[in-house]
């Protein structure tokens, strides 16, 4: 992978009864970076937006986390996360 980090974000939605937090720590574990963002109504951009209720965002923001692709990615990174 580049030096520099990754360029692109791979965002998979998880289903509804995965321990989201377990499958980071096991990605981590497995030396794989994953992220997750806030619901879009809690970013600071949308400040205004926070008292709104958006049950559909918030249920993507609790299910949603972000793996790295890279175009320089090999094989053995893909498979073991290296």
């Amino acid at each position: 992978m580049s030096e520099n980090g990754t360029h692109h974000i791979m965002p998979i939605v998880d289903a509804a009864d995965v321990d989201r937090k377990r499958v980071i720590d096991q990605l981590g574990q497995s030396g794989i970076h994953s992220n997750h963002y806030p619901p879009v109504i809690d970013c600071r951009s949308t400040h205004s937006l926070s008292s709104a209720h958006a049950p559909k965002t918030e249920m993507f923001a609790e299910r949603e986390l972000t793996l790295p692709i890279d175009p320089g990615m090999e094989e053995q990174d893909v498979t073991t996360g290296r």
